[in-house]
Order: structure tokens, then sequence, then C-alpha cells
């Protein structure tokens, strides 16, 4: 899925980049960022991560891809 609202029990809004699932309920999350790492990109990832797994969807990869002149690939 590519950005598409999730509601947390809570009531908060998130929409990751990019949310691929198979068919046992696993899941790789991917969000696209531009500029340099930013511990806050990593705990965006993190909250989105706990929300998806809150519903009984277990997140097996968390990938941060820094989008600029170069390509950085962070897996958390």
């Amino acid at each position: 899925f590519n950005e598409r609202d999730i509601i947390s029990a809570n009531g908060m809004i998130v929409r990751p980049d990019r949310l691929v699932l198979d068919k046992n309920k696993n899941a790789i999350l991917i969000d696209y960022k531009t500029g340099a790492f930013d511990k806050k990109h990593e705990q965006q990832l993190i909250t989105y991560s706990d929300i998806i797994e809150s519903m009984g969807i277990e997140v097996k990869k968390r990938i941060l891809i820094y989008i600029d002149q170069d390509i950085e690939i962070k897996e958390l």
C-alpha cells in the first residue's frame, strides 16, 4: 500500500509511504526522506511500526530511504 491513512486505537492518524504485506500478516515498512538522517525520522518509523503491530501485523523490517543526489538506505 502506498500512503494510506492508518488510525491507531487512540485516534492518531499516520501515513507511512509504503507498507508491504504478505499473506501471513508480516509487513515491511518503508519511508522515504530527503536530506540527511535525523533521529526523529527513526522515531517516526518506530511509531508507525508500533501502531501496525497493535493491529496484529508483525513488522519484519523498517526501512528509511534517503533520496537526494545520492540514495542512502537505513534499515532499523
